[in-house]
């Protein structure tokens, strides 16, 4: 899986779980704001998501550091990569 697929595959079940349009996601903004309604539950879900849809395990402060979707990315590629 290349980086290009784990963004696509990453912004797909992020808004999946934000119930928006991947399109209304913007690489940078932050997701826990009031713009896209996510809280520390939305977090969980999304932690939950990309551990059964990349088959990793993800360690469990990687909730707090999780909070753009370009974050969410540049983590998930480190993690896939050691796995």
């Amino acid at each position: 899986m290349n980086q290009l697929d784990i963004e696509s595959r990453v912004k797909e079940l992020v808004a999946e779980i934000l119930e928006i349009s991947p399109d209304e996601l913007i690489y940078d903004n932050v997701l826990f704001t009031e713009q896209y309604g996510a809280d520390s539950i939305t977090g969980i879900e999304i932690l939950a998501a990309l551990e059964s849809e990349f088959g990793i395990q993800i360690p469990e402060n990687f909730i707090t550091e999780m909070n753009s979707l370009s974050t969410i990315n540049n983590l998930m590629s480190k993690l896939i990569k050691q796995a």
